[in-house]
């Protein structure tokens, strides 16, 4: 306890603070809170939805395990919220942080609760400082307040920094922090998992593989070309045909192979193919790279948010079959448009021969 007393210095009273403690377990306690302490911090990433219940269960479970110690003092409790404009509100108790409800629309993107004590733990004489900090961020925010300003691009985190003067006291509470971390936490399909891994090599495969699909029907289309050419070019060299009928093929051949136009639609059909199969590449990879949703549910448009984000998740693999799928329907409608266009330019070009050879006997 402190005392007041007062005093006169040249005739002006004043007041005077006497503490109750020699001089050495004054600067110990002084020491205790201004030192430097040791810290424990922890990370991990997956799928998580955070949202107000979920934190009043870890505040109910970090104050009880905290006061069961004989001697402690709660000191501070305080909850940051972060939202996507990059604003934030601070709320200084835990009743306020329970009651709050945010009327703007905004996202809830992070939010950073913090718990202050002061422990005398036995063998001391003075009360020591503790504090733990507990971080939710959610993906797709901007920056990492635990690892100091990193960008975080999609990935969200649930992380703690425990600040304390016992070591036994600061491992109890991060098993306790892993503990409900391991809770929260949704496990993930392994399945998925290896998926986004290795979702570049993905993409390159199913792009490939549709390159490759695509090719092979342009060679079967070009090859039934061929054989039709082919065998104009087999009546010319006929040794049972005369001169005229050889000739006469000859200048058919050149002409089909001139008015078809075959190698102008096969490297047009080669540059669909390309983009076709790079566009099924860059989707299939997008696509296995999905990341689970983890959010912090804190607001309206935080929720709604999250709802699209776990959609998109739950259907990407299913999305990435159908972009694989997608692209193997359109390459058969092109390469069938291909094959009956090449055709039909090819029997229009021996139709408009023929005419011609008519007209000239005429």
């Amino acid at each position: 306890m402190f005392q007041n007393g007062l005093g006169i210095v040249a005739g002006v009273e004043q007041s005077t603070v006497v503490l109750p403690c020699g001089p050495d377990q004054f600067s110990n306690f002084i020491s205790s809170l201004l030192g430097r302490p040791q810290e424990i911090t922890g990370t991990r990433t997956g799928e998580f939805a955070v949202d107000q219940s979920t934190l009043a269960q870890l505040h109910h479970l970090v104050t009880q395990r905290v006061e069961q110690q004989h001697g402690v003092r709660p000191i501070q409790f305080t909850a940051r919220v972060v939202f996507d404009n990059g604003t934030s509100i601070l709320l200084n108790s835990f009743s306020d942080f329970t009651s709050y409800n945010e009327v703007r629309s905004v996202r809830s993107v992070a939010v950073h609760l913090n718990w202050v004590f002061l422990i005398t733990f036995p063998g001391n004489q003075t009360p020591e400082k503790q504090e733990i900090e507990f971080s939710c961020q959610s993906a797709w925010s901007q920056y990492d307040r635990m690892e100091r300003n990193r960008p975080l691009g999609d990935h969200g985190y649930l992380g703690y920094r425990i600040s304390h003067t016992a070591r036994t006291w600061g491992a109890d509470i991060e098993g306790l922090l892993a503990h409900y971390i391991d809770g929260v936490l949704k496990k993930e399909n392994p399945i998925r998992i290896i998926i986004r891994e290795h979702s570049g090599i993905i993409g390159l495969v199913l792009g490939g593989t549709v390159l490759v699909l695509l090719l092979i029907g342009l060679g079967y289309v070009d090859r039934q070309v061929f054989v039709i050419q082919a065998s104009i070019l087999s009546s010319a060299l006929n040794r049972g045909a005369s001169v005229a009928d050889k000739l006469d093929q000859i200048i058919l051949y050149y002409k089909v192979q001139a008015e078809s136009a075959r190698t102008v639609y096969a490297a047009l059909y080669i540059v669909f193919t390309g983009a076709v199969s790079l566009i099924t590449g860059i989707w299939a990879g997008d696509y296995a790279s999905s990341q689970p949703p983890a959010d912090v549910l804190l607001t309206n448009a935080a929720r709604d948010f999250y709802k699209l984000r776990k959609a998109k998740y739950e259907t990407s693999i299913r999305n990435m079959l159908l972009s694989l799928i997608s692209a193997f329907v359109l390459g058969l409608i092109v390469n069938t448009v291909y094959d009956f266009v090449l055709k039909n330019k090819i029997e229009e070009s021996i139709t408009k021969y023929q005419a011609s050879k008519v007209e000239t006997l005429k």
